[in-house]
C-alpha cells in the first residue's frame, strides 16, 4: 500500500469514525483511564473541554497528513504550549495508542489494520509537536 493510499484510507476512516458521536468520548475514556500521567495533566480541566481538546488535536493532525501549512503552524504552537505543562514524550505515544484502539473499535471491521495505518500517518505530526516542545525547552534554557 502506498503512502497516498494510507492517507486516503485514514481520511475515509476518520469520516466513518467521527460519524459516531461516541467516537471521541471513547477515545478520551481510553486515554485517561489507561494513564495516570494523562489523568494528572487534565485533572483540573472540565471533561467536556478535555474532549474538545482531543478532538481539536486530532483534527489538526488529520489536516497535517496532507501537509496543510496552517495545520503545521498550529501543531508547532501546540508543541510550544505544552512546554509549560511538562508533558513527557511518552504521553504523546500513549495518546496515539489510545486513538488507534478507539479507531480499531469503531472502524476495525472495515479495515482490520486501520489502527496501524492511523498510527503511521499521524506519527509525523505528533513528532512535530514533540520536537517543537523540545526546541522551546532548549530556547528557554539558553535565554
Amino acid at each position: 500500500m502506498t503512502p497516498e493510499d494510507k492517507v486516503r484510507q485514514s481520511h475515509a476512516s476518520y469520516s466513518r469514525c467521527t460519524l459516531d458521536p461516541d467516537f471521541i468520548p471513547t477515545f478520551h475514556k481510553i486515554f485517561i483511564t489507561t494513564s495516570a500521567d494523562a489523568q494528572y495533566h487534565i485533572a483540573d480541566i472540565p471533561e467536556d473541554r478535555q474532549i474538545k481538546m482531543l478532538e481539536y488535536a486530532l483534527y489538526l493532525l488529520m489536516l497535517s497528513i496532507d501537509n496543510n501549512p496552517d495545520a503545521m503552524t498550529c501543531l508547532e504552537q501546540l508543541g510550544k504550549s505544552h512546554v509549560n505543562l511538562t508533558i513527557k514524550p511518552e504521553l504523546y505515544d500513549h495518546w496515539l495508542d489510545s486513538l488507534a484502539t478507539a479507531v480499531r473499535h469503531y472502524d476495525g471491521k472495515t479495515y482490520p489494520d486501520i489502527g496501524n495505518i492511523w498510527r503511521e500517518v499521524l506519527s509525523p505530526g505528533l513528532e512535530q509537536i514533540k520536537q517543537q516542545s523540545k526546541e522551546t525547552v532548549k530556547h528557554k534554557a539558553i535565554t
